[in-house]
């Protein structure tokens, strides 16, 4: 990695590990520096209050001091725009409450089965799916067909009844054992998790635009009766940041496909 690469990568990592508050400080103390990186390292390192954003501090203060050229006022422009770029995605993100079951006058119900098969039938690239358990979905197994008929390509992330060491009586891939050809399904196996783990994320995410969090497995009752909450997270960083986080755990042999 060159050095202004390796800069704008340490300016990343300030935005997506700081709260804006703290980049902003980081902001104000390089505006406020003299001298070059090894002049301003106490100022702009101390300019954070704990530990660990005085680590993120620090390495962007190595990163720029591998690039001689750089001013502290082209560092702090920077991390402005990185974090106008930032606040711009987050306030694009729509948030909304999805929840199954008994009714109150304070949440609209939205059944999770609507917002889910939404979810499928808007992908158009990829699909990524996860849950513990999966059975009795046969709406859900064909919203997949169709997806896979627009050449989406679908993930499957389940548990298994061997992985989650007899805690579930049916492996979440037989709900989709019709689809088994056109679809890439994943475990969490079991020598590669602490003891009595589970795999226990319920997440759709649409072409890591639109992403559905949820406390409702992929089940007949849970999708249809259950008192199930969920948030629907429409734009923003939100749906690409799951969708990396489980390709980076596919990527890193932590999930393994079956």
């Amino acid at each position: 990695m060159s050095a202004d690469n390796r800069l704008l990568a340490t300016v990343l990592d300030c935005i997506h590990g700081l709260p804006a508050g703290h980049v902003r400080m980081l902001i104000a103390a390089l505006r406020q520096a003299t001298g070059g990186p090894a002049a301003a390292r106490s100022s702009v390192v101390g300019a954070l209050p704990t530990p660990v954003f005085r680590q993120l501090a620090s390495a962007l203060v190595d990163a720029w001091a591998s690039t001689p050229d750089t001013t502290s006022s082209a560092v702090a422009l920077a991390l402005e725009s990185a974090l106008a770029v930032r606040e711009h995605e987050r306030d694009a993100e729509k948030l909304d409450l999805v929840a199954t079951g008994p009714s109150s006058p304070h949440v609209s119900i939205r059944h999770t089965r609507a917002v889910l098969l939404e979810l499928i039938d808007r992908a158009q690239k990829e699909l990524l799916l996860v849950s513990y358990a999966a059975y009795k979905v046969p709406a859900l197994v064909e919203a997949l067909e169709r997806a896979r008929q627009r050449s989406v390509v679908v993930r499957l992330i389940l548990e298994s009844s061997a992985d989650s060491a007899g805690a579930l009586t049916h492996d979440g891939a037989d709900a989709f054992k019709s689809l088994r050809e056109n679809v890439e399904i994943y475990v969490w196996p079991l020598e590669k998790r602490p003891a009595a783990s589970r795999l226990h994320a319920k997440v759709a995410v649409a072409d890591g635009e639109v992403a559905f969090v949820t406390s409702a497995n992929f089940t007949g009752h849970a999708l249809d009766q259950n008192l199930e909450v969920g948030v629907l997270v429409t734009g923003g960083q939100t749906p690409r940041r799951l969708k990396e986080h489980f390709h980076a755990l596919i990527a890193g042999g932590t999930l393994l496909r079956q």
